[in-house]
């Protein structure tokens, strides 16, 4: 699978005060191709204490110089962004190639995450074109000071009539200025995630550049190499290398960096105790935290729903990102009177759904990212169902894959050894055996149905949303250069991904959706993976309002939910159980990171789901700001 991807950018590299570093301290598991199972490295790479230190040191002088925030004017930055952006197209295909094998994620995800990177540094360089951060200001009207000396001379007799007092008086008033200025709040560690690094770290690492925070990055010991071409091709556009770092490691080495008495600012993408480790080594110093720790999220479906737009949705919530994602539905609770249509649709859906390599860009799930992540699932499903021998997975059987003898890939487990090269041609001509169909990318194809497809565009809703945004900085740019707006080219490498299978060692894990739970099952914990349960809600002939409140007194009975789905008809009912909702995004009728880029959001993160707020460029990079007021003047 490494012939498909430039070995080059699989190689560990450090970027340290503009010099590049190797990581030379060996720790932790292999590092595997998520595919295939080959091993990359026999063990994974962190930084010595010693070059954290410097690091930190490097940012702090950076900080202090004033080089970046005074030096650079405007444009000057601006061009960096820009600079750096057109590097990043030309690295599409690469940085997108390299994150299907860390993560597993399939490529017609990764491409488009390649794409939105792309659209952050564009949106970036407009940000600093259009003023931004900007002071703001207001005006006051007062009296001069008394500077101890009298407009009257010596001699001279004062006019003391009335008209002359009030022309005196209105001459000692002024328009004086209140000014609130924003300031750089400092050095930013950033601790990017494994599941999707750059797109999730980047906005945070522009926001904070271009507010004048040098920032610190360590990617996850599990996917490190795509970061350090989005980090090259920044300093190669002329950021000063004290600005921006990357730095390789460990929950350690992390840890290092966040203790650090530089460091002002810590963003974290990661799991609840990774944020609460955070949290507890700032407690003693006045550390900002934007921190992003996921939670349960549930999907509700009502009466009225299109069913066929809540499966899709529900498909969409279980497996982007192959289900390894924050936001991800891990409870999904259909009202009594749609609740057969919808079970019977899903379980068609995720039968129909084609596993595979995520080199190959018919696949509509990849392989984990990791064996512990396989590993946890396997017993959370395992467990479950020894507690609850009366649950059903509505994914359950197995399916025989010709040509390979005794081969099946179980509901809830690891999925079939997958055939490659000539074994391909075999089982095509066997062509799929009778019952539920387990569609593997290269091998065995799923016959067509109108479902299947509408429920696979809903699943590539990322690709849509993160094609918008870029689409939208790239538009707005060429509109403002008087240029004409340029439609994307197809990809021209198709062909060499179209027929590749997965290998022995590949960590794939069917889809598992348990009914017959307690809802509470599932309540306090985040799945991070494709596995969900499925409850029923309303039919106790009660009012419309009474049992939308139970419902929602349910969705609402965890300690940690960072995004929600409501699929109804009405926007009348969405808006009414939003309102009731706690939890800092609720989507509408789609499952999708994010929103049309078109649209204006802003959200917070409501109990144990993280700290701090996010949204779109100004709201996110308005974290890394400090405000300074000073007047009358």
């Amino acid at each position: 699978m490494p012939s498909l991807v430039n070995t080059d950018d699989l190689k560990y590299r450090a970027f340290l005060g503009g010099d590049e570093v190797f990581p030379g301290v060996a720790f932790g598991d292999p590092l595997r191709d998520a595919n295939t199972g080959e091993i990359l490295y026999s063990e994974q790479h962190a930084n010595t204490p010693k070059e954290i230190d410097l690091a930190c040191q490097n940012a702090r002088e950076e900080f202090l110089s004033g080089k970046w925030n005074c030096a650079f004017m405007k444009a000057q930055k601006a061009a960096v962004f820009r600079k750096a952006s057109e590097t990043l197209e030309s690295l599409q295909e690469r940085i997108a190639r390299v994150d299907a094998i860390q993560s597993g994620v399939v490529i017609s995800v990764t491409r488009e995450i390649a794409k939105f990177l792309q659209g952050v540094l564009e949106e970036a360089a407009m940000k600093i074109e259009g003023g931004f951060p900007e002071a703001r200001e207001s005006e006051v009207t007062g009296d001069e000071e008394d500077q101890g000396t009298s407009p009257v001379s010596s001699g001279e007799e004062k006019d003391s009539s009335p008209s002359s007092a009030a022309k005196e008086a209105e001459k000692t008033k002024t328009k004086k200025k209140i000014i609130s200025q924003p300031h750089p709040r400092g050095v930013t560690v950033v601790l990017a995630p494994w599941n999707a690094p750059a797109g999730s770290a980047l906005p945070k690492i522009a926001g904070a550049l271009v507010c004048g925070c040098p920032v610190i990055l360590k990617p996850s010991p599990w996917a490190p190499f795509s970061l350090q071409l989005v980090v090259k091709s920044l300093l190669d556009a002329g950021l000063p290398p004290g600005m921006l770092q990357l730095l390789h490691g460990g929950p350690q080495e992390g840890q290092m960096m966040v203790s650090n008495p530089a460091v002002s600012v810590v963003v974290l993408t990661g799991g609840r105790e990774a944020a609460m480790s955070v949290r507890q080594s700032v407690v003693t110093r006045p550390v900002c935290c934007l921190i992003e720790s996921g939670g349960s999220n549930s999907l509700i479906v009502c009466r009225d729903a299109d069913i066929d737009v809540a499966v899709g949705g529900a498909l969409a919530g279980l497996t982007l990102l192959n289900g390894q994602w924050c936001a991800g539905a891990s409870r999904l609770l259909v009202h009594e009177a749609v609740y057969a249509e919808f079970e019977a649709k899903l379980r068609k859906a995720l039968r129909e759904m084609r596993l595979g390599s995520s080199m190959n860009p018919q696949t509509d799930m990849g392989p984990l990212g990791n064996a512990c992540i396989l590993d946890g699932l396997k017993n959370l499903v395992g467990s479950t169902k020894e507690r609850f021998p009366e649950a059903e997975d509505i994914n359950e059987g197995e399916t025989e894959v010709s040509g390979l003898s005794g081969a099946t890939a179980q509901a809830g487990a690891e999925a079939p050894i997958f055939p490659r090269g000539e074994e391909k041609e075999q089982k095509e001509k066997e062509g799929p055996k009778d019952g539920p169909a387990l569609s593997v990318c290269g091998s065995v194809k799923a016959p067509p149905s109108t479902l299947s497809e509408r429920v696979r565009a809903f699943h590539l809703h990322l690709d849509h949303h993160l094609h918008g945004l870029f689409d939208a900085a790239r538009h707005r740019r060429q509109k403002s250069h008087g240029e004409s707006p340029q439609a994307d080219t197809p990809q021209s490498c198709d062909s060499e991904l179209r027929d590749v299978g997965a290998g022995e060692g590949a960590l794939f894990f069917r889809p598992a959706v348990l009914k017959g739970l307690p809802l509470e099952v599932f309540a306090q914990r985040e799945v991070f993976g494709p596995v969900a349960s499925l409850h029923k809600w309303g039919g106790d002939s009660e009012g419309e309002i009474e049992e939308e409140n139970k419902v929602v007194q349910a969705v609402n009975g965890v300690d940690a939910a960072l995004q929600h789905y409501v699929f109804t008809q009405s926007s009348e009912t969405s808006r009414r159980i939003a309102r009731k909702l706690r939890c800092g995004l609720v989507q509408v009728n789609m499952a999708a990171p994010g929103f049309p880029a078109e649209s204006p959001p802003r959200w917070s993160y409501f109990g144990l789901a993280g700290c701090g707020e996010e949204g779109n460029f100004e709201e996110t990079a308005s974290q890394f700001l400090l405000w300074q007021t000073l007047g009358p003047c």
